[in-house]
């Protein structure tokens, strides 16, 4: 039998001490139902146990449809359609409607316009209120009963670090401080209270950049963290895990 000497022992023991315990969740995907307009850019909402989506485009043409699923029987209909269509708006679920904020018109351009659908009776109204300017690629967050509208690109082209709020209860658009970093296709969340703002892009290269808005006190703060990679066109949301809230970041 050969002997051992310590100095392999001892690395034995260091390779052993790497290896640590992991705990896996698994997840199973169910197939429920197919949407049936197909559609990216637009946005969505449950409301009375039911799934709708709202505006975008389909085959590269912009949509007006809302679509709605019962996520108990699985039947769909065609409930409503937009005044005007929209994609890639600011949007916002509060106090039981659905907020359309911005987005891109049929001419590709960014508008300022806001609507408002009412699932409950089945209505779209157009708001007095509008954007200071065209916006559309932006985030958006509910706050407090509040609709952040955060970064994107405007009317004219340029890359925003504009932050705008929309009131519902009052119909009144506000500006709030300015993101350190412009851009577009970011990703944003609430946590703890605060707005959580991750990747996009300048119109040009994308970004690892977070950064973190206090409403208490109208301030952004660069985070030293930074993305993994940069990513542009990622989501984000709030979940929680074994009573613990996390930001999920998927895509880009």
């Amino acid at each position: 039998m050969s002997s051992v000497s310590i100095l392999e022992i001892l690395k034995m023991i260091e390779k052993f001490r790497k290896v640590y315990p992991t705990v896996k969740k698994s997840y199973t995907f169910i197939d429920l139902t197919n949407v049936g307009t197909p559609r990216y850019g637009g946005g969505g909402f449950i409301y009375d146990n039911k799934l709708y989506l709202v505006g975008g485009f389909v085959n590269g043409i912009l949509t007006t449809v809302i679509e709605r699923i019962d996520l108990i029987t699985l039947e769909r209909d065609y409930p409503q359609y937009l005044i005007e269509g929209r994609a890639h708006f600011g949007y916002g679920f509060v106090n039981g409607k659905f907020y359309i904020i911005g987005g891109v018109g049929v001419d590709s351009v960014p508008k300022n316009d806001i609507y408002e659908y009412d699932p409950s009776t089945n209505t779209v109204t157009k708001k007095s209120a509008v954007l200071p300017k065209g916006v559309a690629y932006c985030s958006s967050v509910v706050l407090n009963g509040l609709i952040f509208v955060i970064g994107g690109m405007d009317d004219q082209g340029n890359i925003l670090s504009d932050v705008y709020v929309y009131d519902p209860s009052s119909d009144v658009i506000s500006t709030k401080s300015s993101m350190n970093t412009p851009r577009q296709n970011l990703a944003c969340s609430e946590l703890g209270g605060k707005i959580y703002c991750f990747g996009g892009d300048d119109g040009r290269t994308s970004l690892e950049v977070i950064e973190r808005y206090d409403p208490d006190t109208d301030s952004w703060e660069t985070l030293s963290i930074k993305l993994p990679e940069p990513l542009t066109g990622l989501r984000a949301s709030k979940m929680i895990l074994d009573s613990k809230e996390y930001i999920l970041l998927v895509g880009g």
